[in-house]
Formats: structure tokens, C-alpha cells, sequence
């Protein structure tokens, strides 16, 4: 056992050779927003069902760009040049976004895992047995579509088992949690299409994406603090009133994203076509749920700036944790700007990409705000007690 023990703490405390292992995670999570914007510019420039099939284009892996490509069996008065490239692209973000967070997610395991090879041995049958069951679906070859289902599965929970047992959890186990929700929006994305952007499924499809940032940002804390004590010292506030507005602050960002899907939802619902019918008219059927996002957002605003000058009175200007709190402020107000934006100008197709951009980056600092303050001291402290006596 004191073996296992000495093996184990090796592991989570050996020097890095490379301080760029942060920058590498950092970097997923940037990919990430860049297809939220990219979703985000697909939905208001109504591209959406620029491509009605799924995973192909109008029946090509390649967008046609004439007419006279498109197959004789699918139907050519829906192909719009514009809009079929703007959702390929939205696509081909989609799934690059995926292959670099599948190759970051190897590296980490080679570097945080224990047993890496075995890990990375079942990784690579998973990957087999996802491209078997893309060609048996495209193929429609059905009946073995429920056998490979089942490989991945366990295959996934094989894999689970080893970050879980021999690795530096809080840094291998999000990302490919994370991982796995890249993969599920991509289902989830195909879901879009062939229920022709039903708005309760692509609020869905945005609240995954948050989730799967989130579970980004706490695999990147953890690289920092793992290689870097000084982070975790001055990211940390040891006041109990700090961490009860982080908590609270972070409930009200779910509550207003929550409640602007909802509003977003009722006026593509009441209002599909903005040239049949006036702004006036659309707030008269849907005013309620729009006033409570819109008082809604101004108690936030109000909170956050509150929560602002708390905080200058407690932590010194120059720690990690002040430049924290002083950007969720910024961002607050240009999120309240563009609602105000939007409220008064009729919804601009500006204005809703940057509310929707905004209003992401907002949710993940405040959750970036609770994981600072609301971790162990010691990263290494769980993983040792839990796993060293195994």
C-alpha cells in the first residue's frame, strides 16, 4: 500500500517538462466559443436548414455550389448558395473543434495518467467502434447500430475507469467528460436540423455547449494550480460573504440564461418571419416573459456591480481573483448594452450574436469564480486520500 501510495503521489507531483499544458486546454475552450459565435451567426442569418440533410449537404460532403450539382432525388427549391456554406462551415468548425480537443485529451492522458497506455489502448477502440457505427448508420445497416452502441458504452466506462482510478482526476476526468459532450452536441446538432430548429432544441443545444465549457474551465484550473501555487493562492478569497455572492451571482446567471432561451424560444414561435409582422405586435404576445428577463437582467447588472466594489475592498488589485471579478463586470454591462440593443432596436442581428457571446462568457467566468473559491486548499488532497489506500 505505501507503494502505491509514493506511485501515486509521483504522479501528481512530478514537475512538468512543458508549462504549456494550461495554454493547450486554454485553447479548447476557445474553440468552443468560436463555434457558440459560430451557432450563434448561423441562427440569426436563418442558415440553420441551409443544409436540411445531416451529416451531409444536400446529399454531398461538399456544399454544391451550382444547382446543377445537387442530386436529382432531393429536392432543389430549398438550396440557398449562402446559407448552405454558412451552416458547412458552422459544421466543419464543429467537428475541426473536435478533433483538436480528442488531441489534446490524448496528450493529457499521456501526461496525467498513470496507466496511459491502456487508457489510450481503449480510446483507440473507441474511436474504431465510433467509425463502424458512422458507416452502419450511413449505410443504414441497422441492426448492428445496437451491438456497437454497446461497445462504445463500455468502452467509455473502461475508459472512465482508468482516469478515474489511475490518473490526476480533476484534470483528466472533466476534459473527457468534456469530450463526450463533443461528441453528444453533434448528435444533438443533427437533432437541429431534422426537427427543423425546434426552439426547445436549440436552447438545449446551447445549454450543452455551457456545460461543456464549464467542464473545460475546471480541467484548466486544475492544470494551473497543479503547476503553479502561486495561482491558487491568490485566486482564492478566504472570506465566507465572497463566496456566498460567488454562489449566488453564478445561480442568477443560470436563472437569466434560462429565462432569455425562454423569450428567445416564444418569439421564434409567435414571430418566425419578422416581414409578416411588427415588433409592437410580438411584444403584445409574448410581454411577460420578456419583462421578467429584462427586470431580470437589471437586478443582475445591479448585483454584479455591488459585488464589484465588495471585492476591491478585500483582495489586492493585482491578484488573479480582482482581474477576475473587474472582467465579469465589463462583460456584464456590454451584455445589459446589447439587451438594451435589442429591447429598443427591434432585435438586430448584431446585437443577438453578441448578446448570445456575451452572455457564455459571462456564465463561465462566474463558474471559474465558484471553482477558485470553492475547492480544497491542496488539489492533491482528495485523489491521495481516496486513491492511496486502494
Amino acid at each position: 500500500m505505501e507503494v502505491r501510495r509514493r506511485q501515486i503521489l509521483n504522479l501528481v507531483s512530478k514537475p512538468m517538462k512543458s508549462h504549456h499544458h494550461s495554454s493547450l486546454v486554454f485553447s479548447a475552450i476557445i474553440l468552443v466559443y468560436f463555434v457558440i459565435l459560430a451557432g450563434g451567426i448561423v441562427r440569426i442569418s436563418g442558415a440553420g436548414l441551409g443544409c436540411p440533410d445531416w451529416p451531409r449537404c444536400f446529399g454531398r460532403w461538399i456544399p454544391p455550389t451550382d444547382i446543377s450539382q445537387i442530386p436529382p432525388h432531393i429536392n432543389t427549391g430549398d438550396f440557398n448558395f449562402r446559407l448552405a456554406w454558412t451552416e458547412y462551415i458552422n459544421r466543419l468548425a464543429g467537428v475541426i473543434s473536435g478533433f483538436v480537443i480528442f488531441g489534446i485529451f490524448l496528450f493529457l492522458v499521456k501526461n496525467y495518467c498513470e496507466k496511459w497506455k491502456m487508457a489510450l489502448t481503449v480510446v483507440l477502440l473507441g474511436l474504431i467502434s465510433l467509425v463502424l457505427l458512422l458507416f452502419f448508420y450511413i449505410a443504414k445497416i441497422n441492426f448492428l447500430i445496437p451491438v456497437i452502441l454497446s461497445i462504445i458504452l463500455f468502452l467509455i466506462l473502461q475508459e472512465g475507469y482508468y482516469l478515474f482510478k489511475y490518473s490526476f482526476r480533476k484534470i483528466t476526468v472533466p476534459f473527457f467528460v468534456a469530450l463526450l459532450l463533443m461528441g453528444y452536441q453533434g448528435w444533438l446538432g443533427s437533432r437541429v436540423v431534422s426537427l427543423e430548429l425546434k426552439p426547445i432544441i436549440v436552447s438545449m443545444h446551447f445549454y450543452f455547449a455551457l456545460i461543456l465549457v464549464a467542464f473545460l474551465v475546471y480541467s484548466w484550473v486544475h492544470i494551473r494550480q497543479k503547476n503553479n501555487d502561486s495561482f491558487r493562492v491568490e485566486s482564492q478569497s478566504h472570506s465566507k460573504n465572497f463566496r456566498r455572492w460567488t454562489l449566488l451571482l453564478f445561480f442568477l446567471s443560470v436563472l437569466q440564461i434560462f429565462g432569455g432561451t425562454k423569450a428567445r424560444e416564444a418569439l421564434e414561435i409567435l414571430y418566425p418571419s419578422r416581414e409578416d409582422s411588427s415588433i409592437i405586435n410580438l411584444f403584445t404576445e409574448n410581454i411577460g416573459r420578456v419583462e421578467v428577463h429584462k427586470y431580470g437582467a437589471f437586478i443582475f447588472s445591479l448585483s454584479i456591480v455591488i459585488f464589484f466594489l465588495y471585492t476591491r475592498k478585500i483582495v489586492g488589485r493585482n491578484s488573479f481573483l480582482y482581474k477576475t471579478v473587474f472582467w465579469i463586470l465589463i462583460i456584464t454591462l456590454l451584455q445589459h448594452f446589447t439587451g438594451v440593443i435589442l429591447y429598443y432596436l427591434a432585435f438586430p442581428a448584431f446585437g443577438q450574436v453578441m448578446h448570445l457571446l456575451f452572455s457564455s462568457v459571462l456564465f463561465v467566468f462566474l463558474f471559474l469564480l465558484v471553482v477558485l473559491n470553492y475547492e480544497p486548499n491542496h488539489p492533491h488532497r482528495q485523489y491521495l486520500s481516496s486513491s492511496a489506500t486502494d
